[in-house]
């Protein structure tokens, strides 16, 4: 099916020199000021040079005050497939409803004169006919939507929700103008609290955003606060209000709503209140949800002080008897148990023999009894500092070694009581 289907949209040459627009449809701003329509020439013999006029015709929208009108002569030479028809649309400051306008080719002829030669073709119900070798084809009449921009805009934040991270210091929120943005508005803004606490958690805002003619952006600035707390997640709310248009009497920046609104309803124009359309006004996010978090990196940091702390309990939690045993057990060394397939148990080698057996007597002092153990860790963390650089391989286990002495010296008084 879908074979046939792309079989009947292919486009079969019969002979005939056809001449259309392509595209058939364009849509503009307002203030586009110019732009081109294409026509195009395609199929069949394109050896001789032809000839077709353009006209622009109104729709919705007017030529006296929407768009300059258009009449001409296209030519094609031989052998070329394209040519350009430039329009020109009008701005105004007026808001009012989108309008559109077409322009159309007609009276296709030889540029000597001459009448087209006739060939013979198949039509799509298999019968032949005898036609001209160039035609009009289809479209021969395009349309131009013109979208106007005239509108004082849609105020709002981009999304309902936003989530930040304490330690960001201060949040730049933006507020959006779209579908316009014709002369000056003020919008008025405030932060909510949440379960996020103005003073504690956030420095309160509270004002009037100024949108400048053709200005588009602008941003609510909140100072967060860096409270390095854990597994934070509190919320706040930021608000903006109806907007307001102000009319300055520049050129170019839209009507004055208030003049319209100081009329009786029933004497405005059609015009008047098409105008009225145009007004600012607030779009689907005019509040947002604030979710302040705690900083990864603190996150990150106290998990692994955690995680620490939990590893050396469990070491430190082991008993006597199991240390008594480890110390008798002569294991291959490390570095040498990494060197071996993976799966694969390593047996101890003869230097690691040799260096079991030279400290097999600090061992065995270390774990003749729980009192000598706290003993021991008591003279070892009341060394000087010069002691412990030549009895220590590098200061950075210092450390290790002072909170594995504490969890030791812990579990010691806990034996003894």
């Amino acid at each position: 099916e879908e074979a046939e289907l792309a079989a009947s949209l292919e486009k079969k040459d019969d002979g005939v020199c056809r001449i259309m627009f392509d595209p058939p449809h364009y849509t503009v701003m307002e203030s586009v000021g110019t732009f081109e329509v294409t026509v195009i020439r395609e199929g069949g013999d394109m050896s001789q040079t032809i000839q077709v006029d353009y006209k622009t015709e109104d729709g919705t929208a007017s030529h006296e005050g929407d768009y300059i009108e258009a009449i001409g002569t296209l030519t094609f030479g031989p052998g070329e497939t394209q040519k350009m028809v430039t329009l020109e649309v009008l701005d105004d400051d007026v808001f009012e409803e989108d309008e559109h306008f077409y322009i159309r080719i007609s009276n296709l002829r030889r540029k000597d004169g001459k009448p087209f030669k006739e060939i013979e073709v198949e039509g799509e119900d298999g019968k032949k006919s005898m036609q001209a070798a160039t035609q009009m084809g289809t479209p021969h009449m395009a349309t131009i939507m013109i979208l106007d921009d005239d509108h004082s805009g849609i105020f709002g934040f981009e999304d309902a929700e936003a989530e930040i991270v304490e330690s960001v210091g201060t949040y730049e929120l933006e507020v959006k103008r779209i579908s316009g943005a014709r002369g000056k508005v003020g919008i008025p803004y405030s932060t909510e609290d949440g379960t996020a606490k103005e003073g504690t958690h956030y420095e309160a805002q509270e004002g009037e955003l100024m949108y400048e003619n053709e200005e588009t952006t602008k941003t609510i600035s909140i100072a967060i606060t860096d409270e390095e707390s854990y597994e934070k997640s509190l919320i706040m709310y930021v608000s903006i209000g109806e907007p307001r248009h102000i009319a300055e009497g520049k050129e170019g920046e839209g009507v004055d709503y208030s003049e319209l609104d100081n009329k009786n309803p029933e004497e405005l124009t059609e015009e008047e209140k098409i105008a009225l359309l145009g007004r600012p006004c607030l779009g689907a996010n005019s509040r947002i949800q604030i979710r302040i978090k705690e900083s990864k990196e603190f996150k990150n940091s106290v998990d692994k002080m955690m995680q620490k702390a939990n590893n050396s309990m469990v070491v430190g939690s082991s008993s006597w008897l199991e240390q008594f045993s480890d110390a008798f057990t002569v294991q291959a060394d490390e570095d040498d148990e990494e060197e071996g397939e993976e799966g694969e148990e390593k047996m101890p080698s003869c230097g690691d023999y040799i260096m079991h057996f030279l400290t097999l007597p600090w061992n065995w002092s270390l774990l003749s009894s729980p009192q000598q153990q706290f003993t021991t860790d008591t003279q070892l963390l009341s060394l000087p500092l010069s002691s412990l650089v030549d009895v220590l391989p590098s200061l950075e286990m210092l450390p290790d070694i002072l909170v594995a002495s504490s969890i030791s010296r812990t579990a010691s008084t806990l034996l003894l009581s």
